[in-house]
């Protein structure tokens, strides 16, 4: 059978069937490409996130940072206890926890908590930490100043262990210039 110029159906039919085979192959490729794309994608996400996310214990200073945020300016106990070695004692620092709570809800205070300094001693077993706390509402703030040394331990890095409130430090003399008239 011929279809004047064109030539045959049975001709036509086979190039139909021979395009729509290229076609199907070109678009399974492309899929084929697209979905293996977007798994690997997927996993470079996935990584790039927990690497972001992961929790950096290197640093004995960065990890008393982290624990001192999360046990009191968020008071996140689940938080906190990923920067707590496996038997803390911790019970000065909820302690002061305690004292901050009662003393927010007693006197409507709002609490911000400032780490002003922190030094490692001792290669990290130790961080002295010098604590801000300022309480108060409105233009009515108080200031106080607390000495702290935490103690580190290396459990698949540095982790808090212990805490201890260390005295107030004595204010130094000041040096007073007094004026000398002349004679």
């Amino acid at each position: 059978m011929s279809i004047g110029i064109f030539g045959s159906v049975d001709r036509w039919f086979t190039m139909f069937h021979v395009f729509r085979s290229r076609v199907k192959r070109v678009v399974l490729t492309v899929l084929g490409i697209v979905v293996l794309g977007g798994v690997v994608g997927t996993g470079l996400a996935l990584r790039s996130y927990d690497q972001k996310t992961k929790i950096d214990r290197t640093i004995a200073k960065v990890v008393v940072r982290q624990y001192i945020d999360a046990a009191l300016v968020s008071r996140d106990n689940d938080r906190a206890a990923l920067f707590s070695c496996k038997n803390p004692q911790l019970g000065e620092v909820q302690s002061l926890e305690s004292d901050l709570i009662a003393s927010e809800q007693a006197n409507g205070y709002a609490t911000q908590l400032v780490i002003s300094r922190s030094t490692e001693v001792d290669g990290g077993k130790y961080v002295d930490v010098e604590l801000q706390v300022n309480q108060g509402q409105g233009t009515t703030v108080r200031t106080r100043i607390m000495q702290w040394r935490f103690t580190l331990v290396d459990q698949d890095g540095w982790r808090v262990c212990g805490a201890s409130r260390l005295p107030d430090p004595s204010p130094s003399p000041s040096v007073s210039i007094t004026p000398t008239t002349p004679s």
